[in-house]
């Protein structure tokens, strides 16, 4: 039996096409999911591009998903046929290390995930292990569900590596759908959110200030570290200048990163989430002056997206007015190239 798949053939740049593939076959321990929509993110545009991922040539692409169980293994009890699910990335793990040990699974050195290490999502079907399926809110609809894996990824970020509280001001660099899902998380905990981001992301700060975002910023101008008065002024105003209470730098741009060193108090702490494409230069002074805390958050944990998709089902967080295209799986190359020229802040594919 066959089915339409979006391959990564070889690597380099390019050699991504739709194809017909055999529809894949469950172990004992997994499950074969109907994918009902699947996201394009930003690591499927580095993957075309042939860079800065890891990947496993030929490989179905996609990672961010939903659909429906239509098979189960021999050893899986939990999950049914017809039970509405999305899955964690990582696929394969060895298991044993620390970091499996401790359940940080995206931390494994052996792991390989959905959509570059195993075949992923932008296919009809997809087999996942029972470990990594998480069951859908029964009121969110597949598209929306799509977008629970950079929901967990954000929920991690600002609920379990952030923790942000009550009376934080918070900072938050790059308005794309990690920003955006990253500010409303800091909302929810209480904090005032400032989101900054350029001349061309206007239309993505609207939908922040629609969001319920306290105040937004458009930052911009060259040197590498670009001009930031204006983001430190509206930090200013809002915190008596002493600066905001923590960062979450989703830009994954180096002026973003010292935007953020330079608008924290100090004893203030930064997250990182956006990954820079290639070395570079920024005044990363501001952390010994200040005595800053850095801390990396990449992936999610089991609970991550246990609380993320608590709060969509219980719809605090909008996942919905981030989606800006839906397409059929055939005109990916349409939805990747509106992701590319920032178009559309998220655009979901749909298999069938």
């Amino acid at each position: 039996m066959m089915m339409k798949a979006l391959v990564k053939t070889a690597s380099g740049p390019g050699n991504v096409e739709l194809k017909d593939v055999p529809v894949p076959e469950v172990g004992p321990n997994d499950v074969k999911i109907r994918v009902r929509a699947c996201g394009i993110c930003g690591t499927d545009l580095h993957i075309l591009h042939g860079a800065g991922w890891e990947i496993f040539p030929p490989i179905t692409l996609g990672h961010e998903f939903s659909g429906d169980i239509v098979e189960a293994g021999d050893d899986v009890e939990r999950w049914t046929v017809g039970d509405r699910v999305t899955a964690e990335p990582p696929a394969v793990t060895c298991g044993v290390c620390e970091h499996c040990i401790t359940g940080y699974p995206a931390l494994c050195s052996e792991r390989r995930s959905i959509g570059s290490g195993v075949d992923g999502a932008f296919a009809e079907y997809l087999v996942v292990p029972q470990t990594r399926i998480h069951s859908l809110p029964g009121s969110v609809d597949y598209r929306v569900a799509a977008l629970s894996e950079p929901a967990a990824c954000c929920a991690h970020a600002v609920l379990e590596t952030g923790r942000v509280t009550a009376g934080d001001t918070v900072l938050v660099t790059g308005p794309g759908p990690v920003g955006l899902i990253v500010s409303q998380l800091a909302k929810i905990q209480g904090g005032t959110v400032v989101l900054a981001g350029t001349a061309d992301d206007r239309d993505r700060l609207a939908l922040a200030e629609r969001l319920g975002v306290d105040r937004t910023v458009v930052v911009g101008g060259g040197g590498e570290n670009g001009e930031t008065d204006g983001l430190e002024q509206a930090l200013g105003e809002l915190t008596g200048g002493r600066g905001a209470d923590r960062a979450f730098e989703c830009a994954g741009v180096y002026p973003a990163f010292a935007a953020c060193a330079r608008g924290v108090r100090k004893h203030g702490s930064i997250v990182h989430m956006g990954i820079f494409p290639g070395p570079g230069t920024a005044d990363l002074s501001p952390i010994v002056k200040k005595e800053l805390t850095i801390r990396g958050s990449f992936g999610s944990i089991h609970s991550s997206w246990e609380r993320v998709l608590d709060l969509v089902g219980r719809g605090l967080v909008d996942l919905e007015s981030l989606i800006t295209e839906t397409l059929p799986l055939e005109r990916w190359e349409r939805g990747f190239e509106l992701m590319e020229t920032r178009q559309a802040c998220k655009v979901v594919l749909l298999p069938d």
